[in-house]
This record gives C-alpha cells, structure tokens and sequence, in this order.
C-alpha cells in the first residue's frame, strides 16, 4: 500500500481489493450487500449480489479471474 488514502489505488492495492472481495463473496455473503459510500463526487451505491442486477442478463459484467 502508498500509505495514503488519497488518490487512485495502486496495481498492487486493487489485487487486494479484488482478493478481498472474492472473500466476502466465498464466506460473508448470503443474499446480497447494499453499501453506500460518500466521496467528493456524490454518494456512491455498491450492489454485491449472487444475481445480476435488476433487468440485466450478466452479459454486461467483467469477469473477475481466479487467483
């Protein structure tokens, strides 16, 4: 990590997050998670569901690879 929590994420740091976040899909996530995150441009809603979102085929999703 830069040791900051300013500016865009390093390569390194986005592995993290997505391996973080392949982990809450494995074992935290039931149904779904709805987060809202402030930040200077407006809120920003996250959706993490195990289906794809309302009036979506998936078609539109990138798929994240396997570690």
């Amino acid at each position: 990590m830069n040791g900051t929590n300013d500016g865009p994420l390093s390569d390194e740091e986005f592995d993290t997050l997505l391996a973080l976040l392949r982990r809450v899909c494995e074992y935290e996530l039931d149904q779904f998670l709805l987060w809202k995150f402030p930040t200077p441009f407006g809120e920003t809603f996250v959706t993490i569901a195990r289906e794809p979102a309302l009036g979506s085929s998936g078609d539109g999703y990138n798929r994240v690879p396997q570690p």
